[in-house]
C-alpha cells in the first residue's frame, strides 16, 4: 500500500486533489488576483508592526513624514508594472524559482530571529527591520509569481529599500544644521524686500511678527527649515522617474529642479505665516495656518514640477506589453498550494518578531530618532538617589573620537525611605559620550580589564528594560577592594547636534562590609531569591550585587526618556597639549587602561542605615 492510500491520509489527499483541480480551473486573471491578495497578506502579516509604525509617521512636523509614503508608492509602481514587457527575460524554471526565492525569504526570516538579540536596541534605532522587508517581499513575489515577473517587479521592489531610514539619517543627521541655516539666510534677505517680520538680534532663526502693535515670536527650527518636503519629493520624484520614459540625464535634472523648487515653496510658506500673523495674528498663522500650509504647499511644488515633466523631455507612463511575453504568463508559477504553506510559515513566525518590536518604543521612534536625552545634559536619578558629578578624563579622545567626552558620576542615597534600593557603598557611573559607535566597538569594557589583569568572574546579558540590552560583570583583583559588579550599556542619545552613543557603566564594590538590598517590590527580587538558595557566601555577594545593579539601570534608562529631541548640544572640549604626540593603536589603548584604573577618587558615604564607610572606587 503506497503512501497517499493509507486509511489515515486518503481523505486529506483526495481534498488536496479536488481543490487542486478546482485552482487549475479558474480563470488566469482570478489566479493572478489571488495571488496578488495572498502577496499583501504574508507581507502584512509578517511586518504589520514595521509597516503600522512607518505609516504613523505621514504627517508629523519630522523631516522623514513622507517615508511612511514609500509602502504605498512602491504598491503603485508594481500596479504600474504588471503587464509583460517586451524585454523580460524568457525565464519559466520552477525550480530557479524556488532557488532564487527560498534563500531570500529565509535570510528575512533569519535575521529578525537572530538579529534583535544580536543588536539590541541598535535594531530599531537602524530599522534593520526595513532593510530586510525588500528581500521578503522579493523571495515571496518569486515563490508565488516566478522570477519572470519578480524581474518585472524589480523597480518596485527595490523601492521598498528607500523606506529604510536610517539612508537619510546617516546623511540628514549632518546636513540637518546647514540646511536649517540656509533657510534662514534666504527668510532673512526676503525679509529686506517683504517687510512682514523682523529677525530679533542674536538669536538665530527667531523672528518678531508685529499686529495691531502687539510682537508675537516665530522661530524657525529644523523641522520648519523645508527638509521634510524636499525628502518627499525625492521619494515621489524618484518615483515618477522611474516610470516614464527619457534620458537618465534629463530625469537627474528635473529630480533635482524639483528638490529646490520644493525648498523655495517652503519658503513662500514661511512668508506667508508671517503676513498672516501680521494681518490676523498668531492664533491664525500658527493655529490655523501653520498645519496645513506645509502640505498645501508641497501639493503645490509637486504638481508644478509634474507639468514640467515634458518640457524636461520626459514622456508618458511605460508600459506597453508584449503579446509575445503575455501568452506564456499563464505558465509562470501554476501550483501554489506549498509555497503558500512556506509563506504563512515564514510570515507567522516574522509577525512574532516583528510584534516584539514594540519593546524598543522607549529607545528610538519610528525612524530611528532617539528618545533617551544624554546623561550628560540631565544625569538620571534612581528615587532615593542623587548623582553628583565627580571628574571628566580627556585621556579617551584618541579612543572615542576628539568630541567624545568622559564624565564620572557618584550615586549617593538621599531618602532611603522612598527608594526600594539600599546600598551602603556609593554607585559609580562612567559614561562615554561619543558620536559613533567605532570606538566602543574597539575598546570594550571585557578587554579592558582582562588587559590589566583582572580576572572575570561571571558575565550576564540582561534585559534592561524596553528594549535596551546590557551586560552584567563581576571582576577580581589583586586584593579585595579590587573586585567588582558592573552593569553597562550603550543608547543612541537625542542631542542638538543630533544623535550621539553613550556608553554607561554603574559598578559596585564587592566587599564584605558593605551592604545591598532590594524592597519584595523591585522587580527580579523573587528571581534573586531562588538563585540565592544552597550557594556561598561570596557568591551570593556577587549575585545580589549584580541584581541590584540591574535594577538600578532600569530605573536610570527610564529616567532618560525624552520624547522629543532635548535641544542640548554637549561641547566638545579640546584634548591637552601633552598628547598631541600619541600615534598608534597601542598607545592609545594604554592610555585607555591607565585612565580607567589609575584615575582613583575617595568618597565618604553618609551615615544612613549603615555606618560610614570609606572606599576607593576604581574604574573601570
Amino acid at each position: 500500500m503506497s503512501f497517499v492510500e493509507s486509511p489515515l491520509l486518503r481523505p486529506a489527499y483526495a481534498w488536496h486533489r479536488s481543490t487542486l483541480d478546482e485552482w487549475n480551473a479558474l480563470e488566469e486573471k482570478t489566479r493572478t488576483r489571488c495571488k496578488v491578495v495572498a502577496l499583501v497578506v504574508v507581507v502584512v502579516v509578517a511586518y504589520h508592526y514595521s509597516l503600522s509604525s512607518l505609516v504613523q509617521t505621514i504627517g508629523l512636523d519630522t523631516p522623514l513624514a513622507y517615508v511612511g509614503l514609500v509602502p504605498l508608492i512602491a504598491a503603485g509602481l508594481a500596479w504600474l508594472s504588471r503587464k509583460p514587457k517586451a524585454a523580460e527575460p524568457a525565464i519559466h524554471d520552477r525550480q530557479l524559482d524556488y532557488i532564487i526565492g527560498l534563500p531570500l525569504v529565509a535570510a528575512a526570516v533569519i535575521a529578525a530571529l537572530v538579529l534583535p538579540g544580536r543588536m539590541g536596541d541598535m535594531y530599531w534605532v537602524n530599522r534593520v527591520d526595513l532593510l530586510f522587508l525588500p528581500l521578503f517581499v522579493a523571495g515571496a513575489t518569486t515563490l508565488l509569481f516566478g522570477v519572470r515577473v519578480a524581474w518585472r517587479q524589480k523597480v518596485a521592489i527595490g523601492y521598498l529599500f528607500l523606506g529604510w531610514p536610517w539612508l537619510y539619517t546617516s546623511i540628514l543627521l549632518g546636513t540637518l544644521g546647514g540646511f536649517t541655516s540656509l533657510t534662514v539666510k534666504a527668510l532673512n534677505a526676503s525679509l529686506r524686500v517683504v517687510h512682514v517680520a523682523q529677525a530679533s538680534p542674536g538669536s538665530t532663526g527667531l523672528y518678531q511678527v508685529v499686529h495691531n502693535g502687539t510682537a508675537f515670536p516665530i522661530s524657525v527650527v529644523t523641522a520648519c527649515s523645508g527638509v521634510d518636503g524636499v525628502v518627499g519629493f525625492f521619494l515621489i520624484g524618484v518615483a515618477l522617474a522611474a516610470v516614464v520614459s527619457g534620458s537618465w540625464m534629463r530625469k537627474v535634472l528635473w529630480l533635482a529642479t524639483g528638490l529646490v523648487l520644493l525648498w523655495v515653496t517652503n519658503l513662500l510658506r514661511l512668508l506667508l505665516i508671517f503676513w498672516t500673523g501680521e494681518k490676523e495674528g498668531a492664533h491664525i498663522a500658527l493655529g490655523i495656518l501653520h498645519p496645513v500650509a506645509g502640505l498645501v504647499m508641497f501639493c503645490i511644488g509637486v504638481a508644478l514640477m509634474g507639468l514640467l515633466m515634458k518640457p524636461f523631455g520626459l514622456n508618458r507612463v511605460i508600459g506597453a506589453p508584449s503579446t509575445a511575453t503575455a501568452s506564456r504568463a499563464a505558465s509562470a508559477a501554476p501550483r501554489v498550494f506549498a509555497v503558500m504553506a512556506i509563506l504563512l510559515v515564514s510570515a507567522l513566525v516574522l509577525s512574532v518578531t516583528n510584534s516584539n518590536l514594540r519593546s524598543f518604543n522607549l529607545v528610538a521612534g519610528a525612524t530611528g530618532q532617539p528618545k533617551l536625552g544624554s546623561f550628560l545634559a540631565d544625569p538620571a536619578d534612581p528615587v532615593g538617589w542623587t548623582a553628583s558629578f565627580d571628574t571628566e578624563y580627556t585621556l579617551n579622545k584618541p579612543l572615542f573620537g576628539e568630541d567624545s567626552r568622559w564624565f564620572r558620576y557618584l550615586y549617593l542615597p538621599t531618602s532611603p525611605g522612598l527608594s526600594g534600593l539600599h546600598s551602603s557603598l556609593p554607585v559609580t557611573a562612567d559614561i562615554i559620550d561619543a558620536g559613533s559607535l567605532s570606538g566602543f566597538e574597539a575598546y570594550g569594557v571585557t578587554a579592558c580589564y582582562s588587559f590589566h589583569g583582572y580576572t572575570l568572574k561571571d558575565v550576564a546579558t540582561v534585559n534592561l528594560g524596553d528594549g535596551v540590552q546590557g551586560q552584567a560583570l563581576s571582576y577580581s583583583g589583586a586584593t579585595s577592594g579590587q573586585n567588582w559588579s558592573i552593569v553597562y550599556w550603550i543608547v543612541p542619545v537625542a542631542t542638538g547636534s543630533g544623535t550621539r552613543y553613550e556608553r554607561v557603566i554603574l559598578y559596585l564594590q564587592n566587599t564584605p562590609e558593605g551592604t545591598v538590598s532590594m524592597s519584595p517590590a523591585t522587580p527580579g527580587t523573587a528571581q534573586l531569591a531562588a538563585s540565592l538558595k544552597g550557594v556561598e557566601p561570596d557568591q551570593a555577594r556577587l549575585l545580589t550585587n549584580q541584581a541590584f545593579l540591574v535594577a538600578f539601570a532600569r530605573q536610570v534608562i527610564a529616567g532618560q526618556v525624552h520624547e522629543e529631541d532635548t535641544g542640548v548640544f554637549i561641547s566638545a572640549v579640546q584634548p591637552p597639549g601633552e598628547f598631541s604626540n600619541i600615534t598608534g593603536e597601542d598607545a592609545a589603548h594604554e592610555l585607555f587602561v591607565e585612565s580607567l584604573h589609575d584615575a582613583t577618587t575617595t568618597t565618604t558615604v553618609p551615615s544612613t542605615s549603615a555606618p560610614s564607610t570609606s572606599t576607593k572606587a576604581a574604574g573601570k
